[in-house]
């Protein structure tokens, strides 16, 4: 009997056998639900910065939103070339969605360059029926990224369910997905336009002084999302000894924060 209880108190005590392993289908899930959450997010500050412009009558920065969404837009590589469509200028057709596939492939977290094909002979005035036009049609192809990433976590989770008994708890994780690089999408708004410039001079000079605001803004972003990065980078020290690792809050999934946190560093 007493052996018994000892085996059962000891069992009670969380080990490193109440861990959830990570092989390559979980890795695949942490990739599909961090870009779920971050295009949610990100999704919410785009409206909130068409609200706040046509609130305001201040013209929105699209360019500086489309590049915010990082490396989501990997995911399908006509829903990539439809952000380069974006960060250009032009606009695609919205009324042909890109259709979710049953595809469990990987997403590259490696950051490509948007090709560009800038006029840099001649620049204009930011106008405000382009920029909410452009960042209506982002908001349509965060959806639409949105319902490839979806779909695929859906069918990621239905095959762990039919060979694995562990459970994978997303609110473990959701500390993580907060995103501050994009709590200022709604400040990017262009200052009023004091005097209507004449010259390219004028306009390259009042373009420049927005940029450096918009810049402000995004660094100050960054420079919050790297110090909470360095946080939780912090406590995965503490779990080099074994009572650190069991009184870690999330010792059962350290894998799959570890995992979020390399997403975040190549994301940002």
């Amino acid at each position: 009997m007493e052996s018994v209880a000892h085996a059962a108190a000891h069992a009670s005590i969380p080990g490193p056998n109440d861990s959830v392993p990570l092989d390559s289908l979980d890795a695949k899930i942490v990739q599909y639900h961090y870009a779920t959450q971050k295009i949610l997010k990100l999704t919410s500050q785009v409206k909130t910065l068409i609200k706040n412009s046509q609130t305001e009558d201040l013209v929105p920065s699209y360019k500086d939103s489309i590049l915010l969404s990082g490396v989501i837009f990997n995911v399908n590589d006509n829903i990539y070339r439809r952000s380069e469509v974006l960060i250009n200028g032009n606009k695609f057709n919205p009324a042909q969605s890109i259709e979710p596939t049953l595809s469990l492939a990987a997403v590259s977290f490696d950051c490509m360059d948007n090709s560009t094909n800038y006029d840099t002979t001649t620049v204009s005035m930011p106008v405000m029926k382009k920029s909410i036009d452009q960042l209506r049609l982002l908001e349509l192809l965060l959806i639409n990224a949105f319902e490839i990433y979806n779909t695929r976590l859906k069918q990621a989770m239905l095959e762990r369910s039919s060979f694995k008994s562990t459970a994978l708890t997303f609110s473990e994780l959701s500390d993580l997905e907060q995103f501050p690089e994009l709590l200022n999408i709604p400040m990017l708004l262009n200052n009023p336009i004091k005097e209507v410039p004449a010259t390219q001079e004028k306009i390259k000079a009042y373009l420049r002084e927005q940029d450096m605001k918009f810049l402000k803004l995004n660094l100050e972003g960054f420079e919050a999302s790297i110090a909470k990065l360095k946080e939780h980078a912090d406590s995965l020290l503490l779990c080099r000894t074994k009572d650190g690792l069991m009184n870690h809050p999330h010792h059962q999934v350290l894998l799959h924060r570890s995992l979020i946190l390399l997403l975040r560093y190549a994301d940002i």
